[in-house]
């Protein structure tokens, strides 16, 4: 049974999923709880139904006419592919809401993706050229100005999508950005 994408997320199951990601991820990447009245709420849900729209668009995750939101959910929270379970490189789901508090400065979002990322991606930077490495002065303020648009209002973060895990977009990202 096929069913029309925009009807499957007019769903208030889903709905109900969605906010309770959405706080759940919050109380670990956040200053605090992000919950229905919170002022970035709705760009939260936008970056989660993106993340779940691509990944239900390439699942199989229907069965007997039903769409069987808990299997994608627990594919993603564990990093995996709901199509082949091959590795997404962490859970996008999470990554979603660390985006989006990019993106609106919370301080302790960037405490946290600074411990999750920094020397996963000074690596990468050492490799670009053995100087970045080195010092990550020079560069890493700059990048994070890029990623979340701090002293311009078009993070690359805003282009995130959940398709994989950010890990593997960071790679990308970055490479990109100290080659120019």
């Amino acid at each position: 049974m096929t069913h029309n994408n925009e009807l499957l997320f007019e769903n208030p199951d889903l709905e109900r999923k969605i906010t309770a990601l959405i706080c759940v991820y919050s109380v670990d990447v956040c200053e605090r709880e992000i919950d229905e009245t919170h002022a970035h709420y709705e760009t939260h849900r936008e970056f989660l139904v993106v993340c779940l729209r691509f990944h239900a668009g390439q699942s199989s995750c229907e069965w007997h006419g039903e769409w069987h939101w808990d299997g994608l959910i627990q594919h993603l929270q564990e990093g995996r592919s709901p199509v082949d379970g091959t590795c997404l490189g962490g859970n996008p789901l999470r990554d979603c809401v660390l985006a989006v508090a990019m993106l609106s400065r919370d301080g302790k979002a960037v405490v946290v993706f600074e411990g999750d990322y920094f020397g996963y991606l000074n690596g990468i930077a050492w490799r670009v050229h053995p100087t970045f490495g080195k010092d990550p002065d020079d560069w890493w303020n700059e990048f994070l100005d890029f990623l979340a648009g701090y002293s311009h209002a078009n993070g690359k973060l805003k282009k995130y999508q959940g398709k994989s895990a950010l890990r593997p977009w960071l790679r990308v990202v970055l490479w990109n950005f100290l080659r120019r």
